[in-house]
């Protein structure tokens, strides 16, 4: 199904940026509150990408039943 192929990708691509920040933080480029900071503002971001799929999914949903 292509709403779970798209939830996927946008999981991938969470962890890619979540292992991002903490491999700068490992390395003193971010203090641990930014990386706190910025892991909010990333689930704030996933939970909103989230949102819009399912939105097209049942708008798509609905196209294809009219």
């Amino acid at each position: 199904m292509k709403l779970e192929e798209a939830r996927t990708a946008v999981r991938v691509a969470r962890d890619d940026v979540w292992k991002d920040i903490q491999d700068k933080e490992r390395a003193s480029d971010l203090t641990e509150d930014d990386k706190f900071s910025l892991k909010d503002e990333l689930q704030k971001r996933i939970d909103k990408m989230n949102e819009t799929l399912e939105e097209s999914f049942k708008s798509k949903e609905k196209e294809m039943s009219a």
